[in-house]
């Protein structure tokens, strides 16, 4: 039997810090070698920034016969034609947009598109329809390898006597009323979260996850469902419009705090179900779904999810 074959995360040197870097690659890779490494060797790496030819051309050889995973676009940091050298010399070359942008197209034939969202996956499989001019070989396609919570997150601890929401992450991508205004824990876009903000998370029980989901924000349109994933992964609820990307397809459309849209009435509507729901039933069947939110997006599943992926490129 021969060597596993290597994985690598790639992505750009000034993304180290980012959140999407963090949890898509070492997270990731973290996952993936717990539940597949007796079948592939993973590994994270940082490319050569922009310019640096001399040391992207070195990827050729040291990346030869590798699966790599191109972190939200950064394959668009090589040179042309290093990257075509690199295609051919790779077992299989993916990229993992997350929520990034899937245009311009790549500059060589792409095996697998991932995404961390069933959203992006459709508009994915638009655009590989021949909807525009992407690269293709014989096996692309384009797949789901859903977002996780963040493995830092534990158990809400602090129930109390009434319900605490809060919003956390950055306020661009929010929907925050006048009338009305949840507490707020807040990022700069980009930005990773602390340590302390998994502690905070520990103190409340709903999650606001409002946006404005329309044309004039358009790169919200395939964000994953991740702050619904680390609501549930603290079990607690969740405040959210019907339109947020996945939302109503994972919680169901029956739940309790899913609002119809953002218009004042309906956010009233929400706020108020929250308090008057709070220790009844309604409140227990809303942490049921999310339960169920939970076991979907289990470090296990993610895993599978990856495998399905890299299985097409062995």
């Amino acid at each position: 039997m021969g060597p596993r074959p290597r994985v690598g995360f790639l992505f750009r040197p000034g993304h180290v810090n980012a959140g999407s870097k963090i949890m898509r690659c070492d997270q990731l890779c973290n996952m993936a070698q717990e539940f597949l490494g007796d079948r592939y060797d993973f590994y994270t790496r940082a490319l050569p920034r922009s310019g640096h030819i001399r040391r992207q051309r070195r990827l050729i050889n040291e990346l030869a016969g590798d699966i790599v995973i191109f972190l939200k676009r950064a394959d668009r940091g090589i040179a042309p034609d290093i990257l075509e050298e690199l295609r051919k010399t790779v077992r299989g070359m993916a990229i993992d947009y997350v929520d990034s942008r899937t245009y311009p197209p790549p500059e060589v034939p792409i095996d697998a598109h991932i995404s961390a969202s069933f959203a992006g996956k459709n508009a994915m499989d638009v655009l590989l329809s021949g909807a525009f001019n992407i690269k293709m070989n014989d096996k692309t396609a384009a797949h789901v390898v859903l977002h996780h919570a963040d493995p830092r997150i534990t158990q809400n601890q602090s129930a109390g006597e009434h319900p605490k929401l809060c919003y956390f992450g950055d306020l661009q991508n929010a929907y925050l009323p006048d009338f009305a205004r949840p507490e707020i824990l807040s990022l700069s876009e980009g930005e990773s979260m602390p340590l302390t903000f998994y502690e905070e998370m520990l103190k409340y029980n709903m999650h606001y996850c409002v946006r404005d989901i329309s044309a004039r924000n358009p790169r919200l349109i395939y964000k994953p469902f991740t702050k619904g994933f680390n609501a549930a992964a603290s079990h607690a609820n969740v405040l959210v419009n019907r339109q947020v990307p996945d939302a109503e397809y994972f919680l169901g459309d029956d739940y309790p705090f899913l609002i119809d849209d953002i218009t004042d009435d309906s956010l009233h509507d929400g706020f108020d179900r929250v308090k008057s729901a709070y220790g009844t039933p309604i409140w227990e069947k809303g942490l049921r779904q999310m339960a169920h939110v939970r076991s979907r997006v289990a470090p296990r599943e993610i895993a599978r999810q990856l495998d399905t992926v890299l299985q097409t490129m062995l």
